[in-house]
């Protein structure tokens, strides 16, 4: 079975964030607020990083997109106790929502921070997607949630 991969240039990434936007509305992830934002209980799925290197007057900025990189040997699953979270045949980590118990052994153990904690319950309103496909319903608070394959 054929496995997907996955580049991202980043010598052509600007750092403008797109692709977070366009994550939290194809998966009807819930905007965070500022004060969430403070205490780091908003939920990003797709973050974008900025890694300064030098010094001035040499310095400068590398914009890095951080998805969920689907692991060939994910630490997420194996830390998973009720087995909510497993690999498909063809390479991508998913995440079986109605088995998750909240227990955030795979927030933990991501090395790569991507997994997130649902603390508040989502507004039932009208997205800019009134097309939403059933498999992206709202947000459940008390679950962990992580990205698909849709970046």
């Amino acid at each position: 079975m054929a496995r997907w991969g996955m580049v991202i240039d980043l010598d052509k990434c600007t750092g403008c964030q797109a692709c977070s936007v366009a994550c939290k509305e194809e998966n009807n992830v819930p905007f965070g607020s500022p004060k969430e934002k403070r205490q780091r209980t908003d939920i990003y799925w797709h973050k974008v990083i900025a890694v300064s290197n030098g010094e001035y007057p040499s310095a400068s900025t590398e914009m890095i997109p951080m998805p969920c990189m689907h692991c060939d040997n994910p630490p997420c699953v194996q830390v998973c106790p009720a087995k909510a979270t497993y690999v498909r045949e063809d390479g991508i980590v998913i995440q079986n929502y109605r088995r998750c118990i909240g227990c955030k052994y795979c927030i933990a153990a991501c090395p790569y921070g991507v997994r997130n904690f649902n603390y508040k319950e989502q507004p039932d309103e009208e997205y800019h997607r009134p097309d939403l496909p059933p498999e992206h319903p709202l947000q459940v608070p008390g679950l962990s949630y992580k990205n698909t394959w849709c970046c």
